[in-house]
């Protein structure tokens, strides 16, 4: 199971990916995290007391990496620390993902759940619109 690490002057969060249950979504994340893409991007949307949003190189959600993927479907509900795919207006998902501060099961089943906070959930919740994501790595 791969495991990375976002890291923000908020702390350090460790995430582990489901990669036999979303194959695409982690090979597509992990290569984006090779190639830097999240680096300095910034958390443009904060819902509180429900998700934290990242991914967008325009800072608005409006961006994406130029790469669409399609739904995987996962047997993951998207419970407190679920990792999932943000979908654009047509559907697709790219580079977005939020992060899940408690379960959401109106949500469940909509969205590609990749993966799941095992350490640094508190910094989850201390995260606001603004912020910069320093770096995203394997651990």
């Amino acid at each position: 199971m791969s495991k990375i690490a976002i890291t923000s002057r908020r702390g350090r969060i460790e995430v582990s990916l489901y990669e036999s249950d979303a194959p695409a979504a982690v090979s597509h994340i992990l290569k984006l995290i090779d190639d830097r893409f999240y680096d300095g991007l910034v958390i443009h949307r904060v819902v509180r007391d429900a998700l934290t949003q990242t991914g967008c190189p325009n800072g608005d959600g409006s961006g994406d990496s130029g790469v669409f993927l399609p739904a995987e479907k996962t047997h993951h509900r998207l419970l407190t620390g679920s990792l999932a795919l943000a979908k654009n207006e047509d559907g697709v998902a790219s580079s977005q993902f939020f992060m899940c501060w408690r379960p959401l099961p109106d949500l469940d089943g909509e969205y590609t759940v990749f993966g799941r906070i095992t350490r640094g959930i508190d910094v989850l919740y201390r995260l606001r619109e603004g912020d910069a994501v320093q770096s995203i790595s394997r651990v």
